[in-house]
């Protein structure tokens, strides 16, 4: 081999060296500590930092994808583990192509559901078996929640059974808030909700029972980021939709049973 051929060789050897190098230095394992994992701040100083945005529900941190998760109202927030960055948005998981905020948001609904007592919900159950069970936030002056209830029956012979909570849109104080209160204060709810959505009067005067259901539902709802009525919730806090046809409810939650 002559000199020529050896410094060329040598050189190309070099090249090699030097790319490889560079590759390992660019991959994670190569890169400094600092540079791949964010020391975890405890859960407590990451809820203090939090706190300016808001008060902050359920911390909790997520292995997968190594974010802290922190619900401050309806809003879900991931957090970098060194509790410095926010981020605002869905997180999704690309393996299983899920979305794992909402996720998150629908057990946040089940958890919430679940502490609301039957009792103070105004119920419509079929006759024959109950086959599936869903949570409507209603407003009786919506058209909307108006037609939903117009499809009582057929509901109810498709095995659905509706849990309808209050959700007023004017808010406390108002006229329409008075004659939610005076729908769950009547003697029969069933038959006054049926009465008042389609289309008649309902005296507002002297509520003679604990209006409070309303107040705590109507709560719920903001809690859970309701911007609309009617919102359909299925028994795993899954959001189903607004207004819904019994053909395409039933649909939903056949599918929701399968999945």
């Amino acid at each position: 081999m002559n000199r020529n051929t050896l410094i060329a060789a040598v050189g190309v050897l070099l090249v090699v060296i030097l790319m490889q190098a560079i590759a390992l230095w660019m991959t994670p394992t190569g890169l400094p500590d600092t540079a791949t994992t964010a020391e975890r701040a405890e859960p407590d100083a990451v809820r203090e930092k939090l706190t300016a945005l808001g008060e902050v529900g359920e911390l909790a941190f997520e292995e997968d994808a190594g974010l802290y998760r922190a619900h401050i109202g309806s809003q879900i927030l991931y957090v970098t583990p060194d509790g410095r960055f926010a981020i605002n948005g869905d997180l999704y998981d690309l393996e299983s192509r899920t979305n794992v905020t909402e996720q998150a948001r629908s057990e946040s609904r089940a958890s919430a559901l679940a502490q609301i007592d039957t009792d103070d919900a105004i119920v419509f159950s079929p006759e024959g078996d109950t086959e599936h069970v869903v949570w409507v936030f209603t407003d009786p002056e919506c058209p909307y929640c108006q037609r939903f209830h117009n499809h009582m029956a057929d509901f109810n012979e498709r095995g659905i059974e509706v849990r309808y909570l209050a959700f007023p849109r004017a808010g406390p104080g108002s006229d329409n808030w008075r004659l939610t209160e005076a729908l769950w204060c009547a003697d029969d709810p069933r038959a006054a909700m049926t009465a008042v959505k389609g289309g008649q009067s309902l005296d507002t005067a002297g509520m003679p029972c604990d209006a409070s259901p309303v107040a705590d539902q109507y709560q719920i709802g903001r809690d859970i980021g309701l911007t609309g009525t009617p919102m359909i919730v299925d028994e795993n806090g899954k959001v189903l939709g607004g207004y819904l046809k019994p053909e395409a409810l039933a649909t939903r939650l056949a599918g929701n049973s399968r999945g």
